[in-house]
């Protein structure tokens, strides 16, 4: 099995979650991204709508953003939103 993505997603003013993933999916200006282990490196633009991470152990996690950027670089993703907005929660 591949080394699992650590992924970390971070409000301007603070961290939101981190930990490990088998996949992220985020909404780009050019589209849905899926990242698995092993991506290239990349960067892009949030647009709003949903962040999913498929965590090593544990229930896929479901989010939204207001907008941000994602960057992968080796087997790490941090998503660095303007706001995010975990399911259930009301800020």
């Amino acid at each position: 099995m591949a080394a699992p993505l650590i992924v970390e997603i971070v409000e301007l003013s603070e961290p939101v979650w981190n930990g490990e993933a088998r996949q992220v999916i985020v909404r780009t200006t050019d589209g849905d991204l899926g990242i698995l282990a092993g991506h290239v490196a990349t960067a892009g633009v949030l647009v709003p709508g949903r962040v999913v991470i498929d965590p090593v152990d544990g229930q896929r996690i479901e989010g939204q953003i207001d907008g941000g950027f994602v960057s992968v670089d080796g087997n790490r993703v941090t998503i660095v939103a303007d706001h995010y907005q975990a399911p259930g929660s009301d800020s």
